[in-house]
């Protein structure tokens, strides 16, 4: 008889292992989470995930992540003690993008729309007056959010000073939820329910970089960051180079910052062009733009400075050429990640317009725009029409918008 229920408790550990799997993940995810076997060998310390897919909430007829399997090696000693520490969590043949054999569906509250902080920004414009398609990066930026805050969200636990309000609580919560639904959360105060030490994806796939491999790494991810003397990491790396990210979210861990260092080389200007028009023509042309983002990435309010590096790129104003070849756009970022404010410094677009000596170009658009630039032709003149201009576009772009 204890045979068998020994074998019986372990064919049904492992159905609600993955249901239990299923369930955590996709709440997590926001969508549908696929998975076909959970194997737990307490022997070895191993957790074995067969055929796991990840729908992606804003495109549920693709996954956001697919694997054949994930691999934990777990400390059976945590278990016990009802927390569940993973030293290290191996992700085999990994891809992104893929599309579904059936759709997903979502999970849980889907994330609302930030509203800007009440802080003076000016010349800085929302995302809708800058992209063609803001929407669709508002939704890829709600799902960062969505993460971010999942990880930086926990409170830390109530602790009782003292044996009676400890007891009064105690009984209040009994007679209340009865004694199987009692809690004991101040156990936490110490260490974490879940921590994840290491996560290792190598050499994954994915359609929105074709013929290009990620390698994904990410350290001391856990439910109470807090609790945890490192601060939780996440980066990815593209084995040819092109494509550098790290993120070290220093707020969970009661820090004052999340420090952002991204790079991503050889951008394709006709690509990008397709998000950045006026009247349905694109304001770049030709060659390739290399974007560095840096500084401080947080879901309320960021504060990044990104530089975008043109190569053999032109900038089309009034049906003419401007070349930007080797020049540098800075750019400040600011806000909630999911709605942020940004600006761009006129001093680009003033020496873009007097290396390219088009000061006939410059007349040319402000008439179109209906800018009156005035006849003074000094430096400071020429950048405060560079400013006038580049708000024209913007604010022309803006009322293009509304009409829409």
């Amino acid at each position: 008889m204890v045979v068998v229920l020994v074998v019986l408790s372990r064919f049904f550990s492992d159905a609600m292992i993955a249901q239990m799997a299923r369930d955590g993940l996709a709440a997590v995810n926001g969508a549908t989470v696929d998975l076909e076997e959970a194997h737990l060998d307490l022997n070895e310390g191993r957790l074995e995930f067969v055929n796991v897919a990840f729908a992606d909430p804003n495109n549920l007829a693709t996954d956001i992540m697919r694997s054949q399997r994930i691999v934990a090696d777990i400390s059976t000693v945590d278990i016990l003690r009802k927390r569940f520490s993973i030293d290290k969590l191996v992700v085999d043949s990994a891809s992104s993008g893929l599309a579904r054999q059936s759709a997903g569906k979502w999970v849980g509250p889907r994330s609302k729309p930030t509203k800007l902080p009440d802080l003076e920004m000016p010349d800085f414009k929302d995302l809708d007056s800058v992209l063609e398609n803001a929407e669709v990066w508002k939704e890829r930026l709600s799902q960062l959010k969505r993460w971010m805050e999942g990880v930086s969200s926990i409170k830390k636990p109530e602790i009782l000073q003292t044996p009676k309000q400890w007891d009064d609580e105690l009984s209040s919560r009994i007679r209340s939820m009865g004694h199987a639904n009692v809690k004991a959360t101040m156990l936490t105060q110490d260490s974490p329910l879940l921590l994840l030490k290491k996560l290792e994806a190598l050499g994954v796939e994915t359609s929105y970089l074709p013929n290009t491999l990620i390698d994904f790494e990410a350290s001391n991810l856990s439910t109470h960051p807090h609790l945890v003397g490192n601060s939780p990491s996440i980066s990815f790396h593209s084995k040819d180079g092109i494509l550098k990210a790290d993120l070290a979210l220093g707020l969970a861990a009661g820090k004052n910052e999340n420090v952002l260092n991204f790079e991503y080389k050889g951008i394709s200007t006709s690509s990008l062009a397709e998000s950045i028009q006026v009247d349905g023509k694109p304001l770049l042309e030709g060659g390739l733009i290399d974007l560095k983002i840096n500084g401080d990435l947080n879901a309320i309010n960021s504060d990044l400075i990104a530089r975008a590096s043109f190569k053999d790129v032109f900038l089309m104003i009034s049906g003419s050429k401007v070349s930007l070849n080797g020049m540098d756009m800075p750019l400040a970022i600011r806000g909630p990640i999911d709605s942020p404010m940004i600006k761009v410094d006129a001093d680009f677009l003033q020496n873009a317009l007097k290396s390219a000596g088009k000061k006939r170009l410059l007349d040319e658009a402000s008439k179109e725009l209906g800018i009156d630039l005035g006849d003074d032709s000094s430096s400071e003149g020429l950048k405060k029409a560079a400013g006038d201009l580049l708000g024209g576009f913007l604010k022309k772009k803006t009322e293009k918008n509304e009409e829409k």
